[in-house]
């Protein structure tokens, strides 16, 4: 089986409230509404990671997976994100690609969406030679009219700018997930979709080396959900993301020698190794 190298990327950070990243209690929308009062107080507030990875592959080059913050975020966050960055969260920014130059990576060839939410899609301006990889449903979902306020998260000017886009639809049964894709039919990065937090949302799993690597994105934003299903405040579907939670768990079961990555986890990401 092909193997690839992953080097973990802190493209930069975002300010989060512990009730953002898991959701209180409180019956229907009640714990939803908990969450979002407390982000925007910043109650209990801690700087996450906003995360990116680069992948090569020996045959296919550079990917990128998600994009980070671009470098106008620390002074101009609505430029690339839309004017309800600033209020909603706070942001620091480590743009992806002079750390790429200086890992002698040079620019990726692919860059691969997990979801197209402003703190993922923030920095693709710095990769506008780049095939954008995504999947076909979350693009015609992050550009619709009115796509920043319903479902919300999206700033699709960036996406609609974008000179080379590929889309694509997951649709092989593979394990305990219904819908993936061998991005190379080579084994060595499956995409799989895990929609919740996001109506469409991809997870990826890699081979490398050192086993298997899970990126979850923003379908487990933090290590605990990837052993107990506890729901966030940003769920566009309930039940779709309890069920891409019950799977990536159930998938970490069956396959224990997996690495599992959430999405803003500062302790977790403290913890990854330059690269697998």
């Amino acid at each position: 089986m092909t193997v690839v190298r992953v080097y973990p990327i802190r493209g930069g950070e975002i300010r989060l409230s512990p009730a953002f990243s898991v959701k209180p209690s409180g019956a229907g929308g009640v714990g939803q509404l908990h969450g979002w009062a407390r982000q925007l107080l910043r109650v209990g507030a801690a700087w996450q990671p906003v995360p990116t990875f680069a992948i090569e592959h020996p045959d296919e080059g550079l990917l990128l997976v998600d994009t980070g913050y671009d470098p106008s975020v620390d002074n101009d966050p609505a430029n690339t994100m839309g004017p309800s960055s600033r209020f909603i969260f706070d942001h620091r920014a480590e743009p992806v690609a002079p750390q790429l130059e200086a890992l002698g990576l040079g620019q990726p060839r692919i860059v691969v969406m997990t979801h197209c939410h402003m703190d993922h899609l923030s920095g693709l301006r710095q990769f506008s030679d780049a095939e954008l990889l995504l999947d076909e449903a979350e693009l015609a979902i992050a550009t619709r009219r009115g796509s920043s306020v319903n479902p919300g998260g999206y700033h699709p000017v960036l996406l609609r700018e974008h000179q080379h886009i590929r889309a694509v639809t997951p649709k092989e049964r593979w394990g305990v997930f219904d819908e993936t894709l061998d991005l190379f039919g080579d084994g060595s990065i499956r995409l799989l979709r895990t929609p919740g937090h996001t109506l469409v949302h991809l997870s990826l799993l890699l081979e490398t080396e050192h086993g298997p690597v899970l990126l979850c994105g923003d379908a487990a934003h933090v290590e605990r959900q990837l052993h107990e299903v506890l729901e966030m405040t940003v769920m566009q579907d309930r039940r779709g993301f309890r069920d891409s939670l019950g799977r990536i768990q159930r998938h970490l079961t069956n396959n224990p020698n997996t690495i599992a990555i959430p999405g803003h986890d500062a302790v977790a990401w403290a913890a990854l190794p330059n690269a697998f």
